[in-house]
């Protein structure tokens, strides 16, 4: 072999030779990163959630028809959508539902087509401290366990209404839905003029037990062959308020059991009476 062939060889040896180093010296590429979403805690209380979510039922004007929408922290129903002035003044029914179940649409719809307008607050929009719905435990149980939060609700609610222009502010009532509708009987504010309570017997241990100041404001107390109970019902609560009402219905009913035609139209009558007193 010549001397020019050994040169040549040794060129492309070292060329090889300076290819593995450098390919050793270099590191793969990183894999690409995946996109993580972050989820940040909302800015606003869960209060204001449950106020600014809650869903609202208005009675549209010149028909027998309601609308259901969403609040969103507006300043009202929307009264254009309504067909009506804003002059308007509606009365206004507030509606607790029974803990982790949707809001009760047949019956707010029901209740705007008699001219209400019917707000559920949005108890399902808590970010920070959920309630504790239990969904095995007892009727009572669960009564119990979401008490407080239920009554800072209504009292966060309440409030947010009496500062609109659309509410008669000497017109609303609050409406309890079974576990719910503890934290109504226990209200203890007199800015509401009557309470309504349907599957709930008023009775169990500790704090929910009994009905707040049955004398300030009527109440309207209906139950059912589903409700769970204590071997009672309201009644014995409700001796100083003579306009109050208590139903035992001995049937299990699929509705709602304010919308059982036997009790409906007992709900609208105590409704008239003090609508129009």
């Amino acid at each position: 072999m010549t001397s020019r062939h050994l040169r040549r060889l040794s060129a492309i040896f070292g060329l090889f030779a300076l290819l593995l180093a450098t390919a050793s010296c270099s590191s793969p590429a990183d894999p690409p990163r995946a996109n993580v979403p972050q989820f940040k805690a909302p800015v606003t209380s869960d209060l204001e959630r449950i106020w600014q979510n809650a869903v609202v039922a208005v009675p549209v004007r010149g028909t027998t028809g309601s609308m259901v929408t969403t609040n969103r922290g507006r300043a009202g129903p929307p009264q254009g959508l309504a067909g009506v002035g804003p002059d308007i003044r509606w009365p206004i029914i507030v509606v607790v539902q029974a803990c982790g179940l949707p809001d009760p649409l047949e019956l707010m719809r029901a209740m705007a087509e008699q001219g209400y307008v019917v707000l559920s607050p949005a108890s399902n929009s808590r970010f920070f401290n959920p309630l504790d719905c239990q969904p095995v435990a007892s009727v009572h149980d669960r009564a119990e366990a979401t008490l407080d939060e239920r009554r800072l609700e209504i009292r966060y609610v309440l409030k947010q209404l009496s500062k609109q222009s659309w509410i008669d502010p000497a017109n609303v009532f609050l409406v309890g839905l079974h576990d719910g509708a503890a934290a109504v009987a226990r209200y203890t504010g007199q800015d509401v003029k009557a309470r309504i309570l349907a599957e709930w017997d008023c009775q169990g241990s500790g704090k929910v037990n009994g009905v707040a100041h049955a004398e300030q404001s009527p109440i309207f107390a209906v139950t059912s062959a589903r409700t769970q109970t204590f071997g009672g019902d309201c009644s014995r609560f409700f001796a100083p308020a003579e306009e109050s009402v208590v139903l035992s219905m001995p049937q299990k009913y699929a509705n709602n059991i304010l919308l059982e035609p036997i009790v409906y139209t007992q709900f609208l009558r105590f409704l008239d009476r003090q609508l129009f007193k």
